[in-house]
């Protein structure tokens, strides 16, 4: 996984691996947590946390306005349902 958007903001391999230690997403038991995450979090729930992005996002006009012209709801709901079971996936890897 790249860490561009970190990088480009000055966050260099030392101080993204703080920021983690911080929250609490560092160590050995670290993939562990993200299997956790991604089954018994993400996953059950994934089509849910989809829906309300999409409630929420569909009361915005610019929103409409723009997904009308270059997509549609069903093809971004497949894509951000795509993303969404990445989440927790090889979080770690740099490039």
């Amino acid at each position: 996984m790249s860490f561009e958007l970190c990088e480009s903001r000055g966050f260099d391999a030392q101080a993204i691996d703080r920021r983690l230690r911080q929250t609490g997403l560092a160590g050995p038991e670290l993939h562990a947590q993200a299997e956790v995450l991604q089954t018994h979090v993400i996953m059950p729930n994934c089509d849910a946390i989809i829906d309300g992005f999409f409630e929420a996002m569909l009361a915005e006009e610019d929103f409409n306005a723009i997904v009308s012209q270059y997509s549609d709801h069903a093809r971004l709901k497949d894509t951000q349902k795509n993303y969404i079971k990445g989440m927790g996936i090889g979080f770690d890897r740099r490039r």
